[in-house]
């Protein structure tokens, strides 16, 4: 629940009443506040990487995108929340 302000580059933040009871109920349903927290990554999501499959590793690191987390790199209206192939564009065309 700590960083819903920057929630993969978009603000999911909820007001305090909102925090608390979302949080709450988490705690409640995991295991309380003390187990484990494991990152949470989108290029870890299988459908992430299903759709990402065909991309170079040498794109991931290259100087044009330098990680998975730079959406905007290659899917030119990603702050728009637009992820499709119409809008996308492989900084070099690297691809496997």
């Amino acid at each position: 629940m700590r960083g819903l302000d920057r929630h993969f580059g978009t603000d999911a933040g909820l007001g305090e009443s909102a925090h608390a009871r979302v949080s709450a109920y988490l705690e409640a349903g995991v295991g309380g506040p003390h187990r484990e927290v494991r990152t949470l990554r989108i290029s870890d999501a299988s459908r992430f990487r299903k759709e990402h499959d065909e991309v170079a590793a040498a794109a991931w690191k290259s100087a044009a995108v330098k990680s998975p987390a730079n959406c905007g790199a290659c899917h030119r209206q990603a702050e728009r929340g637009d992820f499709g192939e119409r809008s996308l564009r492989m900084p070099g065309g690297v691809v496997r």
